[in-house]
């Protein structure tokens, strides 16, 4: 362990932040480096801790000492693990790399980790050797977590072994999965075996922040018996749910005000139209996002230079509130997701180009 070495558990480790510890092999021995930041070999509790950077390395001559198990953490006993960050992590070795973020070993059973976040961690191997699980490593549960552009040369950039369920696969490479690993109710970027699994873009606010963008699919999907999330909806696929407050990077907030009120729909309420982004052109971010509509409904985001008014347009029972010139945004259909909610990203090097109406 570069940083904490458990012999004895139970041990519980909170709020702490371990950056750029090492643990390294150089010599032969029976052992193989283990544990960029912490070797948990009693029972280990770890909550509300970020892993960045970390690294476990096994450069030695010969035997086990060339083989690196757990970029950030090795588990040689259950551990439980809830609301941490491994990001940037890496285990390299010579004839052996595992876990670019964490190894629970394959005799340890009950490991869980929850709400986590892993993102670019990676696992490494000299010419000839076998590197596995960017990710994670071993028979882990894993719930409500989030995997991204994590890397293992030989398959399972996120995972090898394990099982997860209502968790976020997203950029893998050159997989997500290897192994007997099984998956449910996750969003996945290719068809996957399990119960109420989905493909698709999870649609992040950047590579390095995985909070939800409205009309993610991850939103309201997880699943439909675990508890609701605090905003009394089902509970969202991923390590954090879905804040429609939330302002990631570049973001100004709310950037927008409604021209005119749309009339009650089907659903009995009145849906809304709002801008999330930057006021400033160069900026590149600007967000739409609708809601309060009857699920499934399909529609288009129609723009125009200048706001009016026309109620109960063209004999209809909703109200346009663009004036002339109107332009379609998008090509293709959008439809409500299960919370009544539809979004698209504007790239503004690109508008107002659409389709004339």
């Amino acid at each position: 362990g570069g940083a904490v070495h458990v012999a004895y558990g139970p041990a519980t480790i909170t709020d702490s932040y371990f950056l750029d510890n090492l643990a390294e092999r150089r010599t032969t021995t029976t052992l193989p480096a283990r544990g960029g930041a912490i070797v948990g070999l009693g029972a280990l509790n770890i909550r509300d801790s970020k892993f960045i950077g970390n690294h476990c390395r096994a450069d030695a001559v010969g035997g086990l000492a060339r083989e690196a198990l757990g970029g950030a953490v090795y588990l040689g006993a259950t551990g439980n693990l809830e609301g941490v960050l491994f990001q940037d992590n890496l285990a390299s070795g010579q004839t052996l790399a595992l876990g670019g973020a964490v190894v629970s070993d394959f005799s340890v059973v009950g490991t869980r980790i929850q709400r986590a976040q892993v993102m670019q961690n990676r696992c490494q191997v000299s010419s000839g050797g076998l590197a596995r699980g960017g990710g994670f490593v071993g028979p882990i549960e894993v719930s409500y977590g989030t995997f991204s552009a994590n890397e293992a040369p030989d398959g399972g950039g996120s995972l090898f072994d394990g099982v997860a369920d209502q968790c976020i696969f997203s950029g893998g490479v050159p997989d997500e999965f290897v192994g007997t690993t099984q998956i449910q109710y996750s969003l996945v970027p290719a068809a996957t075996p399990g119960t109420g699994n989905l493909v698709g873009d999870p649609l992040f606010w950047a590579p390095w922040d995985v909070h939800l963008l409205p009309g993610s699919h991850c939103i309201d999907t997880a699943d439909p018996n675990a508890p609701l999330d605090g905003d009394g909806t089902r509970a969202d696929m991923g390590a954090i749910p879905f804040d429609p407050a939330y302002c990631g990077p570049g973001c100004w907030g709310e950037i927008s005000s409604e021209p005119c009120q749309s009339n009650p729909n089907s659903s009995g309420l009145i849906s809304y139209t709002r801008m999330l982004g930057s006021h400033a052109v160069a900026d590149n971010l600007v967000i739409l996002y609708s809601g309060n509509l009857p699920v499934g409904m399909p529609g288009y985001y129609l723009t125009a230079p200048e706001p009016a008014f026309a109620p109960f347009f063209a004999g209809s029972q909703g109200n346009l509130c663009v004036g002339q010139g109107v332009i379609r945004l998008n090509q293709q259909i959008l439809f409500a997701d299960a919370g009544g909610r539809v979004s698209r990203t504007l790239d503004l090097t690109q508008t107002p180009a659409g389709v004339n109406i």
